[in-house]
């Protein structure tokens, strides 16, 4: 069976042929964007994933506008385009599931729709800053030395994190 899928495969890619062009990206919009290309028609509606909408589970790279991209025609349909290459990307979706992942702007946003990493491990490190720690000598708290490293963690944190 398996040669026979090679074959059929080898004999159908004999046939196809992947149309691309290589343009510029003047607008986007939620998923899709339009791209000017040189001494050719302008492309709109170009994909900026395989499906037009965002299903449930989904990976979208969205292209900075007047950067390089390549289109690729889908099933040799200049009207259906996608694009699968990019010079510059403005923002990277993933959904799978409940979860999203998001970067933006040097920032990543890690979330489950309710709780975001971000908002978490900032509560994290203020309650670990809060702590009343009992000991056999009475009530202590966290020291200000620990307190300083924890606010630079915090920092650190939201460099990366949106």
């Amino acid at each position: 069976m398996e040669a026979f899928s090679r074959a059929v495969a080898l004999e159908v890619g004999k046939h196809l042929r992947a149309v691309t062009s290589l343009g510029k990206v003047e607008t986007v919009q939620e998923n899709t964007c339009t791209v000017k290309r040189e001494g050719r028609a302008e492309l709109l509606d170009v994909r900026l994933s395989a499906l037009e909408e965002k299903a449930k589970s989904f990976i979208q790279v969205v292209p900075k506008i007047n950067s390089q991209v390549i289109v690729l025609e889908i099933e040799n349909q200049p009207s259906e385009t996608l694009i699968v290459g990019y010079s510059e990307i403005e923002r990277i979706e993933l959904k799978v599931g409940s979860i999203l992942v998001g970067i933006e702007n040097d920032k990543v946003e890690i979330s489950d729709g309710t709780n975001s990493l971000g908002d978490l491990l900032e509560d994290l490190i203020k309650n670990i800053s809060d702590l009343n720690i009992i000991t056999p000598n009475g009530t202590g708290t966290v020291s200000p030395d620990s307190k300083l490293l924890l606010k630079n963690l915090k920092g650190k944190f939201k460099n990366l994190l949106k």
